[in-house]
């Protein structure tokens, strides 16, 4: 629409074939059949350039049908009197949508140095789900539950928080024929299901029932580095940071018969770095 400025519309439609669940034990009672999954994908988008920055901006609706995810139901394979870990398998979601907008501006506001912000609102929530397979909670017992029907209409998706954002920044300099860089970066994240979506379920207390249930927490994670380049830039060498707030959060979060387990992230950690480049 004018120099350096653009805007587009896409409309595209795709999906993925079917296939079967099978186990490494190649168990009948687990060869389910997974229906294809089916996407009509929107999009609209802004692009703009300028001498020290540019713009970039899309809002997006996604409309699925037999979605393909993630479940975890009793392993058929495990004795009677047996603990066994549940056996993930994939099903189908018989809608789900996604809409959302995001945006990311990059500026450089002097010479060498370099500004990114991005950000993202994102709704992602499956559509009428009643016979979803999830890990409740028994209130009378306090176990889980396992494999247990639950209604995912309307619940929010796995890895998809509803709003999101970062910053980077790097500045050079020159320093001894090569270079010095310094950056950082900082990510936002709010609330979201890690990779099950489950929920209490109907025999949880009735204040948790319809409540998602291995969530985690909204996270903030801050990483920085100094590196300098040699001339040539074959080689660099450098000190970095990551996760230097410390922030608690877990990298997975699942549940079993025998209880909750998950993995903590990174915690803070540092070090030197030297690489050569072939």
């Amino acid at each position: 629409i004018a120099d350096q400025t653009h805007v587009y519309a896409s409309f595209s439609h795709g999906f993925r074939s079917g296939a079967y669940n099978t186990s490494a034990q190649s168990d009948p009672g687990l060869d389910i059949p997974i229906k294809s999954e089916d996407i009509y994908a929107y999009e609209v988008g802004l692009k703009m350039a300028g001498p020290r920055f540019r713009l970039e901006t899309a809002a997006f609706y996604y409309d699925y049908k037999d979605l393909n995810v993630s479940m975890q139901v009793n392993n058929p394979l495990c004795r009677p009197g047996e603990v066994c870990a549940p056996t993930n398998i994939v099903g189908n979601a018989p809608k789900a949508e996604i809409y959302g907008i995001d945006a990311n501006v990059i500026v450089q506001p002097a010479d060498r140095f370099n500004v990114s912000i991005g950000g993202a609102w994102l709704h992602a929530r499956y559509g009428r789900f009643p016979n979803a397979l999830g890990t409740g909670l028994d209130a009378a017992t306090m176990l889980n539950v396992n494999n247990q029907v639950q209604d995912w209409t309307d619940i929010q998706m796995s890895r998809a928080p509803d709003f999101s954002a970062q910053v980077a920044m790097d500045y050079s300099l020159p320093l001894f024929d090569g270079e010095l860089r310094l950056a950082a970066n900082a990510k936002y994240s709010d609330s979201y299901v890690i990779q099950n979506p489950s929920l209490y379920g109907p025999l949880a207390p009735p204040e948790l029932r319809d409540k998602q249930r291995y969530r985690q927490k909204a996270t903030f994670i801050l990483n920085a580095n100094i590196t300098w380049y040699a001339p040539d830039d074959r080689y660099s060498i450098g000190i970095y940071g990551r996760n230097l707030t410390d922030e608690s959060y877990l990298a997975f979060y699942q549940g079993a018969a025998s209880g909750d387990y998950f993995q903590p992230a990174q915690p803070i950690s540092y070090g030197v770095q030297l690489e050569y480049r072939f």
